[in-house]
């Protein structure tokens, strides 16, 4: 189960915010910027949607954001706070948004762990699962 906390961001961080009942994501980049997959208050298609770079002072939108606390296992199994940033970098730009397989939280996981996952869409597809079996 993911943790969470209010605290000053460090390099390499996963950041959250809620908006409208779900949770936008972006890596803290250091010197006070955050890189994101899309904007959730920015109604665009989603061809339009790409990675790009904000001040953290924009990341929240009407809230404060948290930061990622990561398990023991976790921090062995994350990458470091410099290939994080390296990775989530080498995606500057890149669209192919899908808010199903390839959405903000795929983003980060897969700067972070290596693996493209969103635990929002994994929930909600095992809520449809648990309705669709009563």
């Amino acid at each position: 189960m993911e943790s969470w906390e209010i605290k000053e961001p460090s390099k390499g961080d996963i950041l959250r915010i809620k908006y409208m009942g779900f949770y936008h994501f972006g890596i803290y980049l250091g010197d006070g910027k955050v890189i994101e997959f899309g904007r959730p208050n920015e109604l665009n298609k989603p061809e339009e949607i790409r990675v790009h770079i904000i001040n953290l002072k924009d990341f929240p939108i009407d809230n404060m954001y948290e930061t990622r606390k990561y398990s023991f296992n976790e921090k062995l199994k994350k990458n470091s706070p410099n290939k994080i940033c390296k990775i989530a970098l080498s995606h500057l730009d890149e669209g192919n948004y899908n808010i199903l397989y390839n959405n903000c939280e795929h983003f980060v996981n897969l700067c972070v762990f290596n693996k493209k996952i969103s635990n929002q869409v994994m929930n909600v597809r095992e809520d449809v699962r648990k309705y669709l079996n009563k």
